[in-house]
């Protein structure tokens, strides 16, 4: 009997540290925020055509870069995959209002100049096929969906400033689909003929306030307080995350305690994507 009710006990301090910050608002719904930081689970690889056998899963950079070499054209990509442990199992894609990527910049000594040109736009793009990061190189990098993807443009002057990328409805496809990260990369139609490049922390950077992180944003009714039914050994393997609170007041004092468990059904097959693997 103790021993289940030190279980029971755990479970709930379990789901009240993770939502507590959840307020029930005016439109009748719960807003949960979760920011997920890179750790140990952070998938994190960079690699170029440059060197096309050498896996890049140490790397304390991501980004991407192009330039051209004795008429070859050349490249830089990125590959980054977050954990959502359980998460696609308590929340429906439809459910998810916001998620946004956000890269902190390092700066990388190079002779990179853009010479009055538009700057270029860079590509976030949802990797559509599994991979590892400590097998993955130019030759073995995973497919990616052409037909999911969010174009994002740095000015100059703001090169060096924290990039937040609008990736919602690429999280939503992952959800749906498996989540395989996002591909960062240039075009490969740009044509240039200096080197461009946008490089962030990676997951491996040694100064963990600049790595990688995710937020995800939901809503759920407000009038649920039931618990997910969900083994306490299986919650206790999600991700380090951080819940933020809420800005909206709350229609009443009631607090959200926890989301209806979402029964998973078999997804609908996405389309054939487009796929890119070079």
């Amino acid at each position: 009997m103790k021993n289940i009710y030190r279980s029971l006990v755990a479970f709930l301090s379990l789901i009240i540290s993770l939502f507590t910050s959840a307020q029930i608002t005016y439109s009748g719904f719960s807003d949960v925020s979760i920011t997920l930081k890179s750790d140990t689970t952070t998938k994190s690889v960079l690699i170029s055509n440059l060197l096309e056998d050498r896996v890049g899963d140490v790397s304390p950079i991501i980004g991407t870069a192009a330039w051209v070499d004795n008429n070859k054209k050349l490249q830089c990509r990125s590959l980054l995959s977050f954990d959502y442990g359980i998460m696609p199992r308590l929340i429906r894609p439809e459910q998810i209002t916001e998620a946004t990527l956000i890269l902190k910049p390092v700066e990388i000594l190079t002779t990179e100049t853009v010479n009055g040109m538009q700057y270029p736009k860079f590509i976030v793009r949802r990797i559509s096929e599994p991979w590892e990061d400590s097998m993955t190189s130019w030759l073995t990098q995973p497919g990616s969906n052409i037909d999911d993807e969010v174009i994002k443009s740095v000015p100059e002057h703001k090169k060096h400033k924290t990039v937040r990328i609008d990736v919602t409805e690429i999280v939503r496809n992952m959800f749906r689909y498996g989540n395989n990260g996002f591909m960062i990369r240039y075009e490969d139609s740009l044509q240039t003929a200096v080197f461009l490049s946008q490089w962030f922390a990676s997951a491996r950077y040694e100064n963990e306030k600049l790595r990688p992180e995710l937020l995800i944003r939901w809503s759920l009714p407000a009038n649920i307080m039931s618990y997910p039914n969900y083994d306490i050994a299986e919650l206790s393997r999600l991700p380090m995350i951080r819940t933020n609170t809420s800005n909206q007041q709350p229609v009443n004092s009631m607090p959200y305690i926890a989301p209806v468990p979402v029964v998973q059904q078999e997804p609908t097959p996405p389309p054939k994507p487009k796929q890119d693997n070079r």
